[in-house]
């Protein structure tokens, strides 16, 4: 059922992933010191997304990176619909921490629930972090 879905959802593991890829361009910037410059294809967007490649294939998923720098990840069923979640991980110069960070966070957490529940044998699921 969804409800054991959602009973898997580990809040604690995704502000985890959002304190872990704001340090990836942190500054002290920004109204609230949390700021983050994370532009496209800077050092800091590339290892921010390697690490982001690294936790999707530590939650089973099949991992690729594009010539543009976006970041994919699949599991379950083959040659079915997929889910596809996800977002952007670049941020604008002093960008929020979670600007584009959440929903890649998220979409993570929602690979790594799907993972753990079973959802494999009935179910595929995508997600991307897209430059």
């Amino acid at each position: 059922t969804v409800a054991s879905f959602v009973a898997l959802l580990n809040t604690s593991r995704v502000l985890e992933d959002l304190h872990t890829l704001r340090k990836f361009g942190a500054t002290s910037g920004g109204m609230y010191g949390f700021g983050v410059s994370r532009p496209a294809l800077s050092d800091a967007d590339l290892q921010a997304r390697q690490w982001v490649a690294l936790q999707m294939k530590a939650a089973g998923l099949s991992t690729q990176i594009d010539g543009l720098g976006s970041v994919y990840g699949s599991a379950g069923l083959e040659n079915v619909p997929a889910l596809l979640l996800g977002s952007h991980s670049d941020t604008q110069p002093e960008g929020g921490w979670l600007d584009g960070a959440l929903g890649v966070a998220y979409a993570l957490e929602a690979a790594r629930v799907l993972q753990e529940g079973g959802a494999s044998d009935f179910a595929a699921w995508s997600v991307i972090d897209w430059q």
